[in-house]
Order: C-alpha cells, then sequence, then structure tokens
C-alpha cells in the first residue's frame, strides 16, 4: 500500500495464506495501540483485466480505514501477483475471499463481531454471495457491482 499523508502509526504487514491447496498474497494494515479493532477484507476488481489488491481504489479504501483504526485486509485472488492458481470465472474467487475471512478472523487484533467485506467492480461480484453465505461477515460495501442477473438474484 503506498503511504499517504497521515499513514504514520500504521503497521503494514505482508502475509500469505492458503485457501484450498493454493497459498495467496495478502497485505494487511494494522492500526497502532492496544485492543480489538473492527476489520475489512477487500475484494479487487477482475483479474483478466489487470485487477490485483494493488488497485487504486482499494489502495485508498484500505488506507482510510487503517487511519480510521480498521483493520484493513487486501488481497491477490488466485492467480494474481504472487497467489498461485488460476482465474476461476468468479466462482473459486469465493474460496479465496473465505478464506481471507478466517485469516483474519484468527488475527488477534480483531474483534470478531465487527467484520466486513468490500468489493470493488469484479471485487463485488465475489464479496456478495460470500457476505450472505459466511454468518461471520457483519458489514458489506460493493462499489460499481457489474448489474446482472446472476448477482441481483442474490439480493432476494
Amino acid at each position: 500500500m503506498a503511504r499517504e499523508a497521515g499513514d504514520e502509526g500504521l503497521k503494514p504487514k505482508r502475509v500469505s495464506f492458503s485457501s484450498g491447496k493454493l497459498t495467496l498474497e495478502g497485505l494487511c494494515y494494522f492500526p497502532e495501540g492496544d485492543g480489538l479493532f473492527p476489520a475489512v477484507i477487500m475484494c479487487h476488481p477482475h483479474p483478466l483485466f489487470g485487477g490485483s489488491m494493488d488497485n487504486n481504489v482499494i489502495l485508498s479504501i484500505g488506507s482510510k480505514l487503517a487511519q480510521n483504526y480498521i483493520v484493513a485486509f487486501m488481497f491477490n485472488f488466485r492467480g494474481v501477483g504472487r497467489s498461485q492458481g488460476r482465474f476461476g470465472g468468479g466462482i473459486d474467487e469465493q474460496e479465496d475471499a473465505v478464506a481471507a475471512v478466517s485469516w483474519i478472523m484468527s488475527q488477534p487484533e480483531v474483534e470478531a463481531s465487527r467484520l466486513g467485506l468490500a468489493g470493488y467492480s469484479f471485487g463485488a461480484t465475489v464479496a456478495l454471495p460470500v457476505a450472505i453465505a459466511d454468518g461471520r461477515v457483519k458489514a458489506l460495501a460493493l462499489i460499481s457491482m457489474p448489474p446482472g442477473p446472476a448477482q441481483i438474484s442474490q439480493l432476494k
């Protein structure tokens, strides 16, 4: 995550975690201080069109979350950056998002009852079904979600 004015006091941590048999890469920003913090996991835009955790929208959201004492966790879906595997058509990437939820929930700084999931574009189409199915996710933000019957049917 690029450092911006006001990023002082943030502790970045490069991580790797498992999604099935694959190892994925991520970057997590933990606020300074003691106690438990809410957390948000961010899902990036379409991998086949250059989307990654280094996307400017994902980085901006992560920076603002961390500046406001919220753990910000971004990760690369399978086949992106240093994450293993190949593009899974949006289905296998849901497994990656669930694995990211499990990883962040295992962090001692995270308050388990205050976990959010955010997705941008393709990442929104991945985040929506995960948030609906996974009771650990308490908040959801969808940014520029592409419209389509599959996404709309999940809202019913």
